[in-house]
């Protein structure tokens, strides 16, 4: 079976300062699918939802981002609520991944940056057994309340959610993806940001092997 993205990715924001946040699920996520699930906040600490595991952490200035992921063994609900150490803005962005080796999935984070650069850079990822997969990346921004910044994608991928931000513009984030063949690492990448560029950035990248190829 080859993997691929089950339904559509969905997301979530706080429109206000908040102690948690629900995202619905991927509509069509079944028993054996991959889920992958991004947080980013503003300052407060993150607490991984029951059952999920935490890849990472990133926590430049004033802006944290946690990336997490489960195997859905057909006990998940329609949503999954993310709890905070205390109030925050905050946006969630979900994948879910039919097809996908059900292990850890191979991953590589990139520190947040303190510059008020034009684009974000994305780090490469370590080497693995060749695999086909998806390589997803999940990028934010902290803007402070002060305005919109359009995020794009790395070149030749997909951008799905497009960029969006929490009610305040408080954090603004996106994601992207492409389908790969045959890779035994995916180089760095770099997305697009335009408006005001605030300052503090965080993103993850990750690859997603296929269940015939897994990463290792």
């Amino acid at each position: 079976m080859s993997i691929a993205l089950r339904g559509t990715p969905t997301k979530a924001n706080s429109n206000s300062t908040v102690t948690s946040l629900a995202v619905t699920l991927p509509t069509g996520h079944v028993s054996g699918d991959v889920l992958v699930l991004v947080c980013s906040v503003t300052s407060a600490s993150i607490t991984t939802p029951g059952g999920w595991s935490l890849l990472d952490t990133r926590t430049p200035t004033d802006h944290r981002q946690a990336l997490f992921w489960i195997l859905d063994t057909g006990s998940l609900g329609s949503s999954v609520t993310v709890s905070f150490a205390s109030t925050a803005h905050a946006i969630i962005m979900c994948y879910a991944l039919s097809g996908a080796a059900q292990t850890t999935p191979a991953a590589a984070q990139y520190a947040g940056t303190n510059n008020a650069a034009s684009t974000i850079a994305i780090a490469a990822l370590g080497s693995w057994t060749s695999c086909n997969g998806i390589d997803i990346a999940l990028y934010t921004h902290y803007s402070g309340g002060g305005g919109l910044t359009v995020l794009g994608s790395p070149s030749g991928y997909a951008g799905s959610p497009a960029y969006f931000g929490d009610g305040g513009l408080y954090i603004i984030g996106a994601a992207a993806y492409l389908a790969k063949t045959a890779v035994t690492t995916v180089g760095a990448l770099t997305a697009s940001q335009n408006g005001n560029p605030g300052t503090y950035k965080a993103s993850h990248h990750i690859f997603i092997a296929e269940a015939s190829g897994g990463a290792t």
